[in-house]
């Protein structure tokens, strides 16, 4: 009678090829964490391109910027869904229905659908915002980065408010805004 040999793997091996794959698996996340924040960064920077060249070709047919007041102050609008409450998010629908023959408006990569909670330039809120000024002869567009160390960001390049005053991005802004990001991007 002939002996059959169970085949099979203990298990010890099947405990040591997950451990494998974990580690592995482990390393390759961590590998791509930056890779993807660079990723967002660039889709940011093209969002902006993109819009810049709409807002240029709507001040070549309508002879000035869209102005960012819509009946309220002059005010930022900014990329949020307008059920996240507040008059941000109304200018940005607006702003997107004067620019829907040019381009389509996107958000953010990282826009969660959360509240409005002061734009752009409070580190950690990844949102796109547009200001003009009374007369819409110029504009503001503005992004923030993920990336900490992009060449492109405010406290590296000096950016500056077209419509406050030439005012820089990056200096500390009055003590309500206790978290004012050194990562912003602008492009005007």
């Amino acid at each position: 009678m002939q002996r059959f040999k169970k085949q099979g793997f203990t298990l010890v091996e099947v405990l040591i090829v997950i451990s494998i794959i974990a580690l592995l698996a482990g390393i390759t996340i961590t590998a791509i964490g930056p890779a993807r924040k660079k990723g967002r960064d660039a889709q940011r920077v093209s969002d902006l391109a993109n819009i810049r060249i709409a807002l240029a070709i709507y001040k070549s047919v309508n002879g000035r910027y869209p102005i960012s007041d819509y009946g309220q102050s002059v005010g930022w609008a900014i990329s949020k869904n307008i059920s996240s409450g507040g008059s941000e998010p109304i200018r940005w629908t607006n702003l997107k229905g004067e620019l829907a023959p040019y381009t389509s408006l996107p958000l953010d990569p990282l826009d969660k659908g959360l509240p409005v909670t002061l734009g752009p330039w409070v580190t950690g809120n990844y949102l796109y915002a547009y200001r003009s000024d009374s007369m819409g002869s110029k504009y503001d567009l503005v992004t923030q980065f993920e990336d900490t160390k992009n060449p492109n960001r405010c406290e590296v390049k000096g950016w500056k408010y077209h419509t406050l005053n030439e005012l820089y991005w990056c200096p500390e802004w009055p003590s309500y805004y206790t978290n004012t990001s050194r990562y912003l991007y602008a492009d005007h």
